[in-house]
């Protein structure tokens, strides 16, 4: 087999690591529907290219040990690539909220973006600590920075209705 696998044999192919750590509660009765732990292959010369090219693909295991018998090395791969999306959305979202917030009232759009950047920064935290993402550091930034872009919009309306309630009397 040369190159990778064609797309029916990836469609139609049974497969089973030689060693497969998962939790408990992901197995049912005959399969397991959630990406394993680790996922651990012998390589060997007739099936070194379903180990390293297929098998990855169909596990989609957070992470994957390959273990060459021949010359007794074993490789860790990235199955699936870190799902890092939320965690860059939050921090993203946080300097936006933080660098409007000090804009007469432009500081107001700092609540939402405050709001959106907390919430994907704790899904890319908790993406993190399930082993799906890498980023969790950027992560942990957005939603302190969402937090402190909540409370400076928050002062700003705290302003703003201080400023209007001097004008009506």
């Amino acid at each position: 087999m040369a190159g990778r696998p064609s797309k029916e044999a990836v469609d139609d192919t049974v497969l089973q690591p030689d060693v497969l750590v998962a939790r408990r509660s992901d197995l049912t009765q005959r399969e397991l529907p959630a990406a394993p732990l680790l996922a651990v292959e012998v390589l060997s010369r007739s099936t070194s290219k379903i180990d390293q090219l297929l098998k990855p693909v169909r596990y989609a295991a957070s992470r994957r040990c390959a273990r060459d018998a021949s010359n007794a090395t074993c490789a860790i791969f990235r199955a699936s690539l870190p799902r890092d999306g939320a965690g860059f959305a939050g921090l993203l979202l946080g300097i936006i909220g933080v660098a409007v917030s000090p804009m007469p009232f432009f500081g107001l759009i700092a609540i939402p973006c405050g709001v959106l950047a907390l919430s994907f920064g704790l899904v890319g935290r908790g993406r993190q600590r399930l082993g799906i993402a890498t980023n969790g550091g950027m992560a942990t930034i957005g939603a302190g920075l969402g937090v402190i872009a909540i409370g400076i919009g928050a002062w700003w309306l705290v302003v703003l209705d201080d400023g209007l309630n001097n004008l009506k009397g």
